[in-house]
């Protein structure tokens, strides 16, 4: 989901504002998950909220940050992204990451879903 709003936005200057708008073909409800899209200005938060106690919860973002490339125009801007998950089981909506200098950051209650 975080690609797809990348994708988006470098194609329209803004986020999709729901799960169908992502483009992607994918459910907005499945067995285990509900999905959903909260998008702004300059970010976007792509949810993964789990329908059952037992399982963690996902949070996506895209952020519209200023680029740090070598002689970047000073107008020129990029996106950075970031997933997160829930520390422990929960059926509450994650808390959404948020930026700290230019750089994406989970939000409480959450960690860094690495690769």
């Amino acid at each position: 989901m975080n690609q797809a709003q990348q994708s988006k936005y470098a194609e329209k200057g803004s986020f999709a504002n729901s799960v169908d708008a992502l483009g992607m073909g994918i459910k907005t409800e499945t067995t285990n998950y509900k999905y959903s899209v909260d998008a702004a200005k300059n970010a976007a938060f792509n949810y993964g909220v789990p329908k059952f106690k037992s399982l963690r919860g996902y949070v996506g973002a895209v952020f519209v940050v200023p680029s740090t490339q070598p002689n970047a125009a000073k107008n020129k801007i990029t996106t950075v992204e970031i997933l997160c998950r829930t520390k422990t089981p929960s059926i509450i909506k994650p808390a959404h990451p948020y930026l700290i200098k230019g750089s994406p950051v989970c939000g409480d209650g959450t960690e860094l879903v690495t690769k």
